[in-house]
């Protein structure tokens, strides 16, 4: 995969995801106490629509279901269950959201954080630990965009 890698992170006192380089993960968000997602609880959380912490506290059921969504069909314990998700999604590998080019643009297929379908809460918990391009894209993107009633007139 040509460009760098965009990780998915999360944070225990923050509500939504949050999006970076695998390098500035590891500079600077690992030692501000963000976890990288990983690609299996990436993919539960997307199918059953929640946050997915460890896809080891899933039950038989909702392991079948996010399994079935994904096309594999298979049955068996927990264990099998867990192992068939590993192999489908990359298991404990970091969750590649998308990919940047060497100069700088986003590649096609590539999701970053979309204040709109967030809260206001949920995006000033993001813009407070997003880095400062980061947070001028978002801000851009709220000024032209949905403009949360009490966000921008606040003037964040």
């Amino acid at each position: 995969m040509a460009g760098t890698q965009i990780v998915e992170m999360r944070h225990p006192d923050v509500t939504s995801n949050g999006q970076t380089t695998l390098e500035a993960y590891n500079a600077v968000w690992r030692h501000k106490g963000w976890v990288l997602v990983t690609a299996a609880a990436a993919a539960a959380s997307q199918v059953l629509g929640r946050a997915i912490e460890k896809v080891e506290e899933l039950n038989k059921d909702e392991l079948r279901t996010v399994l079935d969504v994904r096309g594999v069909s298979t049955t068996g314990t927990k264990t099998e269950l867990l192992a068939a998700l590993e192999v489908n999604t990359g298991g404990n590998s970091p969750a590649v959201v998308g990919v940047v080019d060497d100069d700088g643009d986003e590649e096609q297929g590539s999701e970053r954080f979309d204040p709109s379908a967030h809260t206001v809460t949920e995006v000033n918990e993001y813009l407070a630990l997003a880095d400062a391009t980061e947070r001028q894209r978002v801000l851009d993107l709220e000024s032209t965009g949905s403009n949360l009633k009490g966000f921008t007139e606040r003037g964040n």
